[in-house]
């Protein structure tokens, strides 16, 4: 007894991912040197303040997300604030 087998190889397809954003991204505010970052938590908003100082290696909402800060000049009067949802 022998067996065979036919097929018939399709090239490309697609594929299709659907999801939804829960929670919706940190509010910033910054005011007299403070940074403000809000961020909402199982339904909360959760607010937290640090010093702009602080803010590198600082982690605020470690859950949520990581912020970082450099500074774009010498004289560190400008600085981009960069934050990385989880």
């Amino acid at each position: 007894m022998s067996s065979a087998y036919a097929g018939t190889q399709l090239a490309g397809g697609a594929i299709h991912f659907r999801g939804a954003i829960v929670e919706g991204g940190c509010e910033t505010h910054t005011q007299n040197q403070n940074l403000r970052l809000s961020c909402l938590q199982d339904n909360k908003m959760q607010t937290q303040q640090i010093h702009i100082t602080d803010v590198t290696g600082q982690s605020l909402f470690p859950q949520v997300a990581q912020v970082q800060m450099r500074y774009l000049d010498a004289q560190q009067s400008r600085a981009e604030v960069t934050i990385t949802y989880n």
